[in-house]
């Protein structure tokens, strides 16, 4: 070959390895612009948290200290305290500010602790006679302190009995409060009555005898209609509609549509029983006030039988 020719082969072969090592370059310089910063993200790790933030930051050979970044980096979270960042979502493995760095893109998760209090459910019962009145959680802190009112709604009238489970609640200031200390209460409200035009009532007086006072709260009062007194026999000293105006004197409303064939009156004490004759004459036979009339001469003593035992009968007023 001559010389000439070798000449121009070599020229060429200059020329060639000099466009390629100029493209080389150029992707090179690309690839490194690109994956010159590592991405840092930074996971709430609860349901519903996702992520708090993400970082880029500058990659170093030996890694990257993101101490600067993330040591002031302290989400908050209801009724829980933040406690760090960790390698894992299960939080075994705490990264620390001062030995870790980025290697790579990193996800760093938060572990927490609940501060939340034990909490108390709260059984607000109503019915037609009243209306709470306030903020009713059904759902607070154990320990803290509830506070609502009653409002009587149009139609019925008496003295509200409010309870939290057994606890009688007393009203200051129309306001009633109780302490949520254990895990359910229950809110009951009794003592209203509904109002009854005069037309539809029977109204029943009967008062103690002299001298006795029950241990039980009322006395009771038992009356039958048409039906068998075993099938058709109230008592009415555990509803809402006996009342007593001096705790002696009790009355009793029922509706006008009673027709009686018979009634029996029991005054009780305790486990002991004071029972009348049956009562069959001058029964209620419509709307009105009816009195029940104790035998002045009746003794309140067992008779032979060992039955405690007084005669009685009914009267209209």
């Amino acid at each position: 070959m001559k010389k000439s020719s070798i000449f121009l082969v070599a020229l060429l072969g200059l020329s060639l390895a000099s466009c390629g090592n100029t493209n080389t370059n150029e992707h090179k310089g690309k690839d490194a612009e690109s994956t010159t910063t590592w991405t840092v993200t930074l996971d709430l790790n609860y349901e519903g948290g996702g992520t708090y933030k993400t970082f880029e930051v500058d990659r170093q050979v030996n890694g990257t200290n993101i101490k600067t970044l993330i040591e002031n980096e302290k989400p908050t979270r209801e009724e829980h305290e933040f406690l760090g960042w960790y390698h894992d979502s299960y939080c075994k493995v705490e990264w620390v500010y001062m030995r870790d760095k980025v290697l790579a893109d990193t996800t760093l998760y938060a572990s927490w602790k609940s501060t939340a209090l034990p909490k108390t459910t709260i059984n607000w019962v109503n019915d037609d006679s009243f209306t709470y009145v306030g903020e009713l959680s059904t759902t607070v802190n154990q320990g803290s302190e509830v506070t609502f009112g009653i409002k009587i709604n149009d139609g019925y009238e008496g003295t509200p009995v409010v309870k939290a489970n057994s606890t009688v609640l007393e009203a200051t200031d129309g306001l009633y409060k109780f302490t949520a200390d254990t895990n359910t209460i229950k809110i009951t409200v009794t003592g209203l009555t509904k109002i009854k035009s005069e037309l539809d009532v029977i109204r029943i007086y009967f008062t103690l005898p002299s001298g006795w006072t029950p241990i039980a709260e009322n006395p009771r009062l038992y009356y039958w209609g048409s039906k068998t007194i075993s099938d058709s026999i109230f008592t009415l000293g555990a509803s809402s509609n006996m009342a007593s105006d001096d705790g002696k004197t009790y009355y009793i409303d029922l509706e006008s549509s009673i027709s009686f064939d018979g009634m029996i009156i029991i005054f009780d004490q305790g486990s002991e029983v004071k029972q009348s004759y049956n009562i069959s004459d001058n029964l209620p036979t419509s709307a009105g006030e009816y009195q029940i009339i104790v035998d002045d001469w009746a003794a309140w003593d067992p008779n032979e039988f060992g039955v405690w035992c007084f005669h009685a009968r009914i009267e209209a007023l």
